[in-house]
């Protein structure tokens, strides 16, 4: 019966956020940024979410067809469970069963793009406002854009020298992109684009309760 659930956020406001919120990225990041305040204050959705990341489990099985008496396809065999293996130990896969699993249930999305630099694999976040759902779907997979002018926004910041006046990590904002993004989105930064289209062969899109909709939506924001 309380009228508000802490901040600014009354239950007005949270029917409000309720509407076309699967549609809506300014809904859902608003609804977001409530449940990240609302794991602080409240006991309850704070301990749910501990329970969850506290138990997650992060085994997983592969399983491989037999080659037995086959000495060829057997080697075969033995050359790509290393390869797998290799690229599982490189992207951390428990690291991001864990991540994927969490942040899904915090925030109902989570983007990945599989990234190969210089022949090492790694699993890049991409948080929502950066990246965007699009209205498109290639088969049965959303197709996600970048948002240029706010990733811009967000790595606008200076860039730490030592005495020597070397970069400790980047020299500036294109080499900071060079570093951690696909080359789609490099080649946009360079062309001056507001918005790039990531390679679907690439990007991941985890949703919850989403209901055949763009966005996700935390099953949390059920409980506020």
């Amino acid at each position: 019966n309380d009228s508000s659930t802490g901040g600014d956020f009354t239950v007005d406001r949270i029917d409000s956020l309720s509407q076309n919120i699967n549609s809506s990225l300014t809904n859902v990041l608003e609804a977001n940024n409530l449940i990240r305040q609302m794991a602080v204050e409240d006991d309850s959705i704070g301990a749910a979410v501990s329970a969850i990341y506290s138990n997650i489990n992060t085994d997983y099985r592969l399983s491989y067809k037999s080659f037995d008496g086959k000495r060829n396809k057997s080697k075969q065999l033995e050359d790509v469970k290393r390869l797998i293996d290799s690229f599982n130990r490189q992207i951390n896969i428990r690291g991001l069963i864990r991540d994927a699993v969490t942040t899904t249930f915090m925030e109902g999305n989570r983007i990945y793009y599989l990234r190969n630099k210089d022949g090492n694999y790694q699993g890049s976040y991409y948080p929502l406002g950066v990246v965007e759902i699009s209205d498109w779907n290639l088969g049965e997979y959303p197709v996600v854009v970048m948002n240029m002018t706010e990733l811009k926004n967000r790595l606008r910041k200076s860039y730490a020298k030592d005495k020597k006046n070397k970069a400790l990590f980047f020299e500036n904002m294109q080499k900071e992109v060079e570093a951690n993004f696909p080359p789609e989105v490099v080649e946009g930064y360079k062309r001056g684009d507001s918005t790039v289209r990531l390679n679907s062969d690439f990007t991941g899109v985890m949703r919850t309760l989403n209901f055949g909709r763009k966005y996700g939506v935390s099953p949390v924001f059920r409980a506020l």
